[in-house]
């Protein structure tokens, strides 16, 4: 139990913009889980369908702030391994175990700035900018077509 409870303090320290000083830097590291994404592609009368497993996710930032205005650069990841396709064509489907992954990483710049109302209550408004490049990756060697493809964009 004290090294859950260590771990709960640990994981609050994490969210330093909020504690951001007035002319301070700040640093924020966040981890979690990524629910994945389900993908669709049809060619011509076939369609195929791809579902992922659960991954990892990271976003790094580190900011400044000037008072009721912050700025900050972000660096953000994540990743699921792919686990199954299913190949439509008309009302026969065939699915199968896949292997392969995708990934996405992001940078963004934000621009933070605080209105505060009361004491206790101060919401914010933001403004970002940023790219994303997303790179997927599949292997269906298990398939008896054994198709691989992969294909980015950013």
């Amino acid at each position: 139990m004290r090294r859950f409870m260590l771990a709960v303090v640990l994981l609050c320290m994490l969210a330093t913009p909020t504690l951001a000083q007035e002319g301070h830097w700040y640093l924020s590291v966040k981890g979690g889980i990524n629910a994945g994404p389900e993908g669709t592609a049809t060619d011509g009368a076939a369609t195929g369908t791809v579902t992922t497993e659960t991954g990892g996710a990271f976003l790094l930032a580190v900011g400044y702030d000037f008072d009721r205005f912050r700025i900050e650069g972000e660096l953000s990841g994540r990743s699921n391994d792919l686990d199954e396709i299913t190949i439509s064509q008309g009302s026969a489907s065939v699915s199968a175990p896949v292997g392969g992954k995708v990934t996405n990483g992001a940078f963004m710049v934000n621009g933070v700035y605080e209105v505060p109302l009361t004491d206790q209550f101060t919401p914010f408004v933001l403004v970002g900018l940023g790219t994303s490049r997303v790179e997927a990756e599949l292997d269906a060697a298990y398939t008896s077509t054994g198709m691989n493809w992969e294909d980015d964009e950013t």
